[in-house]
């Protein structure tokens, strides 16, 4: 059984341990699971994140394996590999592809009922990716806020996309159009 108290982030570097902190202090969460292949940088995460919300709402900040995201009803992948000087978008997809597949494998393992939510770059791709493997999916968030945004609308009112930003690609409205008061369904 997922709890909606419970909040895992796998990968807590800069991203992973920024959006940790946001959610210890955010009073959302009555727990946080930071789970990290460096265990030593997680332990070291959840210490620091625990002595800066003293004032906050209580949140439990804790250093765990994929075994204590059992019960998380939401977790976020952080984790994956920086772009190095040059290289190019695609070239990083490969590497955090592999990367994704093997949080995904050991996640599934543990916890299958839990929202993701995907912030390794490339983003859009491996959101794309990780609900190909894992849930029944068909959108990614990036376009949608830039589209509602423009619409004047709520981006979960927009229509989805896949494709890269950097890149040129593809838009697909699926039976979705534009009229003069936002994005509407035909």
């Amino acid at each position: 059984m997922t709890n909606i108290q419970k909040c895992g982030v796998i990968g807590v570097g800069f991203v992973g341990a920024t959006c940790a902190y946001t959610l210890a202090v955010s009073g959302l969460f009555s727990d946080l699971v930071l789970v990290d292949m460096n265990r030593d940088k997680a332990i070291g995460e959840a210490a620091d994140i625990n002595h800066g919300v003293a004032f906050s709402k209580p949140c439990r900040v804790m250093a765990g394996d994929y075994a204590d995201l059992a019960e998380c009803g939401l977790i976020i992948i952080a984790a994956g590999a920086n772009q190095k000087p040059g290289e190019s978008r695609l070239e990083l997809l490969g590497r955090n592809k592999g990367i994704l597949s093997s949080v995904i494998a050991q996640l599934t393992a543990v916890n299958r009922k839990a929202i993701l939510l995907v912030v390794s770059n490339p983003v859009d791709v491996l959101t794309c990716l990780a609900a190909a493997e894992r849930l029944p999916c068909r959108t990614c968030t990036r376009f949608r806020y830039r589209a509602g945004y423009r619409a004047a609308q709520v981006s979960a009112r927009t229509a989805a996309w896949r494709g890269q930003p950097q890149r040129a690609c593809v838009h697909h409205w699926r039976a979705r159009r534009q009229r003069a008061g936002g994005m509407v369904e035909r």
